[in-house]
């Protein structure tokens, strides 16, 4: 993600026109005249106008949307192995549903304050 971030940036200011009237209508808009900026003068257009930082804009919420699947899957696995290993059998698909929904609460209790202010701050 971190490596990937400014190609995303670029891509997105490629395709996403930048004065966009909400007020108007959909079907009253006519599309709008766009020039065919090439990847590296736009690149070259985000660092001089707003910074080198602005190609790594939305890494950290980014981030914290790829732990919080990560976090989830890590404590299953741990659960799962230790209920077969207190019980010395396979866990049956119940075992499953629970141990994932703890996983989900554990995942989403550790990310979700930061998730929180993160995502709405952006």
């Amino acid at each position: 993600m971190i490596l990937t971030s400014p190609i995303w940036v670029v891509n997105t200011r490629q395709t996403v026109p930048k004065d966009v009237d909400d007020n108007v209508n959909k079907e009253d808009r006519k599309p709008a005249a766009r020039p065919n900026n090439g990847f590296l003068k736009i690149l070259a257009d985000i660092i001089r106008s707003e910074g080198i930082g602005a190609l790594w804009s939305g890494v950290i919420p980014g981030l914290v949307l790829v732990i919080n699947p990560i976090i989830q899957y890590t404590a299953f696995e741990q659960l799962k192995a230790l209920v077969e290993k207190r019980r010395g059998s396979r866990s049956t698909p119940n075992d499953a549903f629970i141990l994932g929904a703890v996983g989900k609460l554990l995942a989403t209790g550790i990310t979700y304050p930061y998730s929180s202010s993160s995502l709405s701050d952006h």
